[in-house]
């Protein structure tokens, strides 16, 4: 179990035995994927798990479809500046501007999947020629990742047979719009994993991925505005509920003894967007960006508020780009909920049987407290937690 906060950390696992060893979370944004096949050696190392993890994205898409749909074009409305590029934009969509920070995600055909502002009709020729760019670049042997103007820029990056471009004002930091395009090919990551999306395009060059990434444009716009306004995606760390190390390891513990399940990898206690109490399996960790593609998954839809238990799969990239964890979440209150995390899609009862059973022990969670606004932020580099 794994139990973190601001001054005090005490890690425990599911396992039964305490860890005084344990690594800090990385995450250093790079295609690589260390943990490659976390899920599937968790499931081979249960003997009742079923194996059937890697299911048709079809199926994975339709479990989650009580998430609102939006338009490719949603995106968070801004005051447009004086000056507006010469594309024009629907008057039923955000205005594009030279001075907001627009995301692409287009396919190595060309294909739009992916766009912040505007309307298909009005980018589709922008991203034309992007593709166009690249394609050239790259029969030339090279790779093409950064187009500076006198005032604007636009950073490149391919991954898994997509395109990903960034355009942005040139005073925009390099670095902050790299890690804006990784969170963005993470989250459609999230929903597919990256053996689905490079089967689907060995087979159809041509494949819209939009038709399999139902809703998930709402999810895109909302992970760039995380990475935008968070602390939290800015500094790769998380964020911790302020408690004493009496209240956290009381929780813990009461999480700890509940959560005997076999296959049960996580089980995370969050207040808001932090941290109250991880759970973990031992000899296995959740990385900052994990956690924030959760945390967008879960916060951008209020159905999970209005309904006791929900339960929706999730590919985190980090740990497994190829897997599937399957999510129970409940929530005790508006701004307290509890997310386990398993490898057995076959587990929603079960789990919320523990669910209940944590939730019947209320002097756990009423000690959680509104933390109060601090005119500062002080980063731990060591264990990547901020306060």
């Amino acid at each position: 179990m794994d139990i973190e906060g601001n001054t005090n950390k005490a890690e425990e696992d599911l396992g039964h035995n305490t860890e005084s060893d344990a690594k800090p979370f990385v995450d250093k944004n790079t295609p690589e994927h260390p943990n490659t096949g976390a899920v599937a050696r968790i499931l081979e190392e249960s003997e009742v798990l079923k194996t059937s993890q890697f299911k048709d994205v079809d199926e994975v898409v339709g479990s989650s479809n009580n998430l609102s749909s939006d338009e490719n074009s949603e995106g968070r409305s801004r005051k447009p500046s004086s000056t507006e590029i010469t594309i024009p934009s629907s008057s039923e969509e955000p205005c594009w501007t030279d001075d907001m920070l627009h995301i692409f995600v287009l396919s190595e055909a060309g294909k739009p999947i992916y766009w912040r502002y505007g309307n298909e009709s009005n980018v589709s020729s922008v991203m034309s020629v992007m593709q166009a760019l690249v394609s050239f670049v790259d029969n030339s042997g090279d790779e093409l990742q950064v187009i500076n103007t006198s005032d604007k820029k636009f950073l490149f990056i391919s991954r898994s047979h997509l395109i990903l471009v960034a355009f942005s004002p040139i005073s925009e930091p390099t670095l902050h719009l790299l890690n804006c395009l990784n969170y963005v090919y993470d989250q459609i990551i999230s929903s597919l994993t990256v053996q689905r999306v490079e089967k689907q395009f060995t087979r159809h060059a041509n494949l819209d991925l939009r038709r399999l990434l139902v809703g998930d444009s709402r999810l895109l716009s909302s992970i760039i505005n995380r990475v935008e306004e968070s602390f939290g995606v800015l500094l790769n760390a998380i964020s911790c509920t302020p408690l004493s190390e009496n209240i956290r390891s009381a929780i813990s513990q009461i999480i700890h003894h509940s959560a005997k399940l076999r296959g049960l990898v996580f089980a995370i206690l969050f207040h808001k967007d932090d941290i109250i109490s991880i759970v973990r399996m031992k000899n296995y960790h959740l990385c900052p960006s994990d956690i924030h593609l959760l945390l967008n998954l879960i916060g951008s839809s209020q159905s999970f508020k209005s309904v006791q238990s929900h339960w929706l799969p999730i590919c985190l990239p980090k740990f497994d780009p190829n897997g599937f964890l399957y999510a129970n979440v409940t929530y005790l209150n508006d701004t307290t909920f509890l997310v386990l995390l398993t490898v057995d899609s076959g587990q929603f009862y079960p789990l919320k049987a523990i669910t209940e059973k944590i939730f019947r022990n209320p002097q756990s969670v009423s000690t959680v407290i509104e933390t109060t606004a601090n005119h500062y932020y002080y980063y731990y580099h060591h264990h990547q937690k901020i306060t």
